[in-house]
């Protein structure tokens, strides 16, 4: 995994926490991943040029999506990220893919890249997200017609 200030630990605690986030995306489980986000967390995604709190994340963006996809995964192989020297800000850069979904129900390849940005007031607490930017590659279709139930 390539990284360049990042503590052996601080690199492992980052890949945590991104496999964390993929369980919850394909789960579609958003009570459990609301915790790796901070509150004041801000974001851009496919439906919002600008989300302003992890409240709004989660209602304008992960309700939009997580649902209408499947297959949902880093490619943690691609992970690129960096720590503050005083380990408290952090970045992980990192393509994904899923499948989506024609009006027709039948699924296209739905490629894209995020990048997180961490913060944390001190090195023994966890890493939380303070910005997302998830964002599909070019030519792959905006909307997804899945449907797929939420768990919580």
């Amino acid at each position: 995994m390539p990284h360049s200030n990042a503590s052996d630990s601080d690199a492992a605690a980052i890949r945590v926490w991104f496999e964390t986030m993929h369980k919850h995306v394909s789960d579609v489980n958003f009570t459990a991943a609301t915790p790796l986000f901070h509150e004041d967390a801000v974001g851009f995604g496919t439906f919002e040029d600008v989300i302003d709190t992890r409240d709004d994340i989660i209602a304008q963006q992960w309700r939009s999506v997580w649902g209408k996809i499947k297959d949902f995964a880093f490619k943690l192989d691609q992970l690129k990220l960096d720590v503050s020297s005083d380990r408290c800000f952090a970045y992980g850069v990192v393509p994904w893919g899923s499948a989506g979904f024609h009006e027709d129900q039948t699924p296209y390849d739905r490629p894209g890249r995020a990048t997180i940005i961490f913060r944390r007031a001190d090195p023994s607490e966890s890493w939380r997200a303070v910005h997302s930017h998830f964002s599909l590659n070019r030519n792959v279709p905006q909307r997804s017609y899945g449907d797929r139930p939420e768990m919580v």
